[in-house]
């Protein structure tokens, strides 16, 4: 079980392009380390995270939602799932 997380960042103020080139590059690139991918919504609807979860089918994530506007609760909620934790790079 690896303690590596890929996590990718995607918010209402993003563009629906902007998780297509995440899935692109993401299945693209060989990460070449074992790690778990966490796809975090933040401030977005049912029907958004709909459409994204739909595009991201046959990748698999753990999903986390946060409807708050403090961006710091998804840092604590990462921190919180795993023991040691070594990110690899946070996808804007």
């Amino acid at each position: 079980m690896s303690n590596i997380i890929v996590c990718y960042l995607f918010t209402k103020f993003d563009s629906s392009n902007s998780i297509d080139q995440f899935i692109k590059h993401y299945t693209e690139f060989n990460a070449g380390l074992n790690h778990k991918l966490l796809i975090c919504y933040k401030m977005l609807d049912s029907e958004s995270i709909k459409f994204c979860e739909s595009k991201l089918k046959n990748i698999p994530h753990t999903k986390y939602v946060d409807t708050t506007k403090k961006m710091i609760l998804i840092l604590v909620a990462i921190l919180e799932s795993v023991k040691t934790i070594q990110i690899i790079n946070f996808f804007f």
